[in-house]
């Protein structure tokens, strides 16, 4: 039902009439509506506030410190030879060692890809054995604590990812040809060759660097000093405190 309102002319509004008039033509939207800064009020006093997912990743768990980053877990702090290192030693042992195993595991397959085609004992064990140190490195690992406080940037599945990786690359390093080898070879001792020898003294980096720390204060001026009054100065040293009688500096 819609409502019509009509003003006599020689009547002028009145503050009540509008109220009435707004109140009665607009009733579903005072009914039904809330204002939207009153809905966010309610929600936030009726849900509780929870930090976001930026938040939750770049605060440290309670259970951990940063004393703990770098050392074995907990439950594995009795683990002999690696409770005795320093933190952060042990998984860098281990991921050199897993490198190197990683190397000789790679070389075992490409190099002798005929002798385990053939089934070769000892071929097949040191497959086993390289396998079997791959994957004791890869338990060191995971061993020890993370360092989680702040986590800027992180790929998924560490360090399992990063081991693949590692594996990967060297099969495809390995899988080149002598040729290719011998080729980066060179051009590595070209490009050094030519850095030492020129780059490194032409470069702008090192004329910045050099202008950068050069004399804090310089003084160009046209006076000088003659040597007399140089050679006439001399230094004073005065005592803070006058001298003591005790000590037979003054009679």
């Amino acid at each position: 039902m819609s409502q019509k309102f009509v003003l006599r002319p020689e009547e002028e509004p009145t503050e009540q009439s509008a109220l009435v008039s707004s109140s009665g033509s607009q009733p579903q939207y005072q009914e039904q509506e809330t204002p939207q800064h009153q809905q966010a009020a309610s929600q936030s006093k009726s849900e509780p506030a929870t930090p976001s997912v930026s938040e939750k990743s770049s605060i440290i768990p309670k259970s951990k410190s940063h004393d703990d980053f770098g050392r074995l877990r907990q439950s594995l702090r009795r683990v002999p030879i690696l409770h005795k290192l320093d933190p952060g030693d042990g998984v860098k042992s281990a991921v050199v060692l897993m490198g190197l195993f990683m190397i000789c595991l790679a070389l075992v397959v490409i190099e002798g890809a005929q002798h385990l085609q053939e089934a070769a004992w000892w071929a097949v064990c040191l497959v086993i054995v390289f396998s079997l140190l791959i994957v004791a490195t890869y338990l060191i690992i995971i061993a020890h604590e993370q360092n989680n406080a702040f986590l800027t940037f992180q790929i998924p599945l560490v360090p399992l990812i990063p081991s693949l990786s590692m594996l990967v690359n060297i099969f495809l390093m390995l899988s080149l040809t002598r040729l290719t080898w011998l080729r980066l070879i060179i051009w590595i001792a070209i490009g050094l060759l030519v850095y030492f020898v020129y780059g490194i003294n032409h470069s702008n980096e090192n004329l910045t660097a050099r202008q950068a720390y050069g004399p804090m204060v310089e003084y160009k001026g046209d006076a000088a000093l003659p040597q007399t009054t140089i050679s006439g100065m001399k230094e004073e040293v005065k005592e803070q405190q006058p001298a003591r009688k005790d000590e037979g500096l003054y009679q």
